[in-house]
């Protein structure tokens, strides 16, 4: 494996999560609320059968045993972790909370995500 370019990473990574949040954002300033489904990462690792349930039933599609068998069988199939721990840290790319905030802002006050 090759050396980490942490001083890459620190620049582009933040820039391209902000762009990422940004056209979301004006999308549904353009288009509206109601084009967009919002589902919590959290949410779909603490309960994501119930997750997906709500997701099928905002969408308005039909919940039916072999669907549920067939997320059942992906989770059991795809447990976290799977390929192993992956643990990031704003540290290892020399940036911190503090710095990144600001970037975020928007974001951060448009919807409630845990900082």
């Amino acid at each position: 494996m090759g050396r980490i370019d942490y001083d890459w990473l620190s620049q582009d990574y933040p820039w391209q999560t902000r762009q990422h949040a940004e056209r979301i954002m004006d999308f549904r300033d353009k288009y509206g609320e109601n084009r967009v489904i919002d589902v919590h990462y959290a949410h779909m690792i603490n309960d994501p059968m119930g997750t997906m349930k709500a997701l099928y039933a905002s969408l308005g599609d039909e919940w039916t045993d072999e669907v549920e068998a067939g997320i059942s069988a992906w989770l059991d199939d795809n447990p976290q972790n799977k390929f192993g721990r992956h643990e990031y840290r704003l540290a290892q790319c020399g940036l911190s909370k503090q710095q990144l905030e600001p970037m975020f802002e928007r974001y951060l006050s448009r919807y409630d995500v845990a900082r």
